[in-house]
């Protein structure tokens, strides 16, 4: 079945549920707090639920979806739901689907998320769980006004341990106000005794026009200093591997058991994706979907996909590689939009020409581990990514940061990304 994964009409999935219970100061997601006890609220939230429905319906049609290997329901918060609404809304998903996912996560707030939730999920067949911790540190979260108690987190990551297994990710965040290395050890710590299969460790980003943001201007020391947090974040990954976590990307880590991963010389997308190793290890395959740049789909609002060399964009002649789209990113406006319009008449669409989406290419594939597919590449652009930019991986090569026997960062090189990627489109500036 995961061979399926590289054929036409494929895509993957990404459903966008845009309601929590509050916004925390650093979200710069587009998402609307709500009350689940209100009348009018839950009518909001059944109307765009239903909206969603349709719009995945009228996306499969119009791009002829026959397979959706990943789905990933995020947001907002998903498990804001009431227990009726996520069973409806995922019933409704099951029928329209032209496929069983092989991967299918949805994202909850582990303050929120009870027992009934997590089995109504796994029931519809969600097998895999994201939980977004940040930090067990209590002043922590009280500075970035994060809700929940510390006890009943922990309380509802055992729950979702002893439902879904090992088969979950946790979500860290470094830099937050008042973190210390004292912190992230416990923090860690904590987070390692439950054993999930997958790990995403972030540094605090400062997204303009948030809550926190404006805080900051105000008080500058509200945050730790650069080198600090910079230091707080390689802490982080250091303890990961060292405890058996694969960095496959910037911000994510695996659980490799027998350090099989660690241990290859060449390993690229083509051959990961079609590795049954890769599920029992822990890899999110959806987020990979996206740093290889394959196809997708995105319902709800704000939401984005890509459709690249699709049913409806299968010529490259006029310069077209393919459409990329994003939804209204208002509930009421798209709510009314799906519902009185075809798709893509409701989103933001934009052609994508070839020396963009090699940039893009380059700027999602060099994330992770393995770097751009190199088949996928050479298929899409009769070209490899070393006569594209020669320059740039020979110079990094020097610096010992870009592996010789692949075209990839080395975990030092990662360290330096953003460097790399300037670097890489000063050189395809000058591509014809």
């Amino acid at each position: 079945m995961l061979q399926n994964l590289l054929t036409n009409n494929t895509y993957s999935l990404y459903i966008h549920i845009p309601f929590c219970s509050s916004k925390c100061d650093y979200c710069d997601f587009y998402s609307i707090p709500m009350n689940i006890d209100s009348t009018n609220d839950k009518e909001t939230i059944n109307a765009c639920l239903n909206a969603i429905i349709l719009d995945i319906q009228k996306q499969i049609e119009y791009f002829d979806v026959n397979y959706i290997p990943t789905i990933y329901i995020g947001g907002g918060s998903p498990s804001i739901l009431s227990l009726k609404q996520i069973a409806s809304f995922l019933y409704d998903l099951l029928k329209i689907l032209p496929s069983r996912p092989i991967e299918w996560t949805i994202e909850i707030n582990p303050e929120s998320a009870t027992k009934d939730f997590l089995e109504i999920c796994k029931n519809y067949g969600v097998n895999r769980i994201s939980a977004g911790i940040q930090t067990f540190s209590k002043q922590s979260r009280d500075a970035v006004h994060r809700n929940g108690t510390i006890e009943n987190i922990y309380k509802n990551i055992e729950c979702i341990s002893k439902i879904y297994g090992r088969n979950f990710s946790l979500d860290v965040i470094t830099g937050l106000p008042f973190s210390t290395k004292e912190q992230i050890k416990s923090d860690l710590k904590i987070i390692l005794d439950f054993e999930p299969e997958h790990i995403s460790l972030y540094d605090l980003t400062i997204e303009e026009d948030t809550t926190l943001f404006f805080n900051i201007l105000k008080n500058k020391s509200l945050l730790p200093k650069k080198e600090y947090a910079e230091m707080l974040w390689i802490l982080g990954r250091d303890i990961l591997i060292s405890k058996g976590y694969f960095q496959y990307e910037v911000s994510n880590f695996a659980f490799d058991k027998n350090n099989v991963y660690n241990k290859l010389k060449n390993l690229n997308y083509s051959s990961l994706i079609k590795d049954k190793k890769a599920q029992k290890n822990g890899f999110c395959l959806h987020n990979m979907r996206y740093w290889f740049m394959e196809n997708w789909l995105g319902a709800g609002p704000s939401a984005g996909g890509a459709a690249l060399f699709s049913r409806t964009n299968t010529s490259t002649e006029n310069n077209n590689y393919g459409m990329i789209y994003n939804c209204v990113d208002n509930v009421f406006s798209y709510i009314k939009h799906v519902t009185n319009n075809t798709f893509p008449q409701y989103c933001v669409t934009e052609n994508i020409s070839k020396k963009n989406l090699i940039k893009e290419t380059i700027f999602m594939g060099f994330r992770t581990s393995f770097g751009p597919d190199a088949e996928l590449f050479q298929k899409r652009f009769s070209c490899s990514l070393q006569d594209i930019i020669p320059n740039t991986i020979n110079k990094w090569r020097e610096k010992k940061l870009f592996y010789t026997e692949k075209t990839a960062l080395t975990p030092q090189g990662l360290l330096f990304l953003n460097g790399f990627i300037r670097n890489a489109f000063e050189e395809i500036a000058n591509l014809e």
